[in-house]
């Protein structure tokens, strides 16, 4: 970094010393307090692939300067499988690639809004068809071993149909894309539509999916909610897991409590023996992984890392035929947004017939109608 010689009001600053911070995908961290190097490094914690940023601030003996941050970089090994993803923060999207391949300034970008949640979501043109590029981070596959690719992708209103193909390569560029994984689909909902297709590597190594937004111009949105990528159980593996259930803090914290009960069968309907380990997700990121659990056995756990906003648990067991059937469920954790209230008007007019039953007369009432009717705005 480059140390400041006066400061904010160029006058005098005296003796510097700087406190770092990282700032990762859930949290922030002061890793390095009261250093007066002007360079600093560390070892990152072992992780998959997300990316990091660092900031910095300045400090005298009486006074705190503004912090300056990076660029986030992208760290981290290859993903493995099951692999899991839901776009729920910021830091995590930029593991993605986004090619721009007809170079009109319309492509994909991650957004978090109100109807949609957290999502990359594909930007129309009025010019150009679509050609434009989404690929996943690298995941790790065997060679002859068969994989469901699922996603869950929508348009922004049903009358302007979207076109949507995904394909698989070794690399995140264009050229890489040569293996079909699901060829040119219309998205015709602005619900989110599950989509599942099935790949076979033909030799091990670091795969990329990527999503190829082929829409004509004029068109509108494409969101993309989530992806995961998983091999097909086989039918001696476990059954799902019972009652996976979440819930938010009720007081707007960012917490969730997760439980379920581990399976007793596995997914043909025999009686499971042993049960290797269970991984409890949220989205990529393993909360617990329960060591060899008793078959029928009840867990809970608190999820203290949630993202503001739509969490995805997952919950799959393990024995020695690989993993088994994934139990998925989706909560809202934090403060929510209000919802839109609901308005009455409450006719008090009386009738003169009324009166002659010592009712009162309703003048006042009809003007207080005829007021609140005027306030009324659409």
């Amino acid at each position: 970094m480059e140390e400041p010689k006066l400061g904010l009001h160029q006058a005098y600053i005296g003796q510097l010393t700087y406190d770092i911070y990282r700032f990762g995908s859930t949290d922030t961290i002061r890793v390095a307090s009261g250093i007066t190097s002007s360079t600093f490094s560390e070892t990152l914690p072992k992780t998959t692939r997300t990316s990091y940023a660092y900031g910095v601030r300045a400090i005298n003996t009486t006074q705190r300067g503004p912090m300056a941050r990076s660029e986030y970089e992208v760290t981290g090994d290859v993903f493995g499988v099951p692999f899991f993803d839901d776009f729920g923060n910021k830091n995590d999207a930029l593991t993605y690639t986004i090619i721009d391949a007809n170079n009109d300034g319309f492509t994909w970008k991650w957004t978090d809004t109100q109807e949609k949640g957290k999502a990359f979501r594909y930007s129309y043109s009025r010019r150009n068809n679509g050609d434009d590029w989404l690929i996943s981070p690298p995941i790790k596959l065997e060679g002859g071993k068969t994989y469901n690719v699922g996603f869950v992708a929508s348009n922004a209103e049903a009358q302007y149909k979207e076109k949507l193909e995904v394909k698989m390569g070794n690399a995140p560029t264009v050229e890489a894309m040569t293996t079909d994984v699901m060829s040119v689909t219309e998205i015709t909902t602005p619900e989110y539509k599950e989509f599942e297709k099935q790949i076979t590597p033909t030799a091990d190594g670091d795969y990329y999916i990527g999503f190829h937004a082929v829409s004509e111009a004029k068109k509108y949105f494409i969101y993309l909610g989530s992806i995961s990528i998983e091999p097909v159980s086989s039918n001696e593996a476990p059954a799902t897991v019972a009652n996976l259930k979440a819930t938010a803090n009720p007081t707007g914290a960012l917490k969730a409590a997760v439980s379920f009960k581990a399976p007793e069968k596995t997914i043909s309907g025999k009686p499971i023996n042993r049960i290797e380990k269970i991984e409890l997700r949220n989205g990529a990121r393993i909360i617990k992984t329960i060591a060899s659990p008793a078959p029928g056995a009840e867990f809970s756990f608190i999820d203290d890392k949630p993202t503001h906003g739509m969490n995805t648990y997952t919950a799959i067991a393990y024995n020695e035929h690989g993993n088994g059937a994934k139990a998925m469920t989706r909560i809202y954790v934090g403060e929510d947004i209000p919802a839109e209230p609901v308005v009455r008007v409450i006719d008090q007019y009386i009738r003169q017939a009324d009166l002659g039953a010592g009712k009162r007369s309703s003048w006042r009432c009809c003007r207080r109608l005829e007021s609140e009717l005027r306030n009324i705005r659409c």
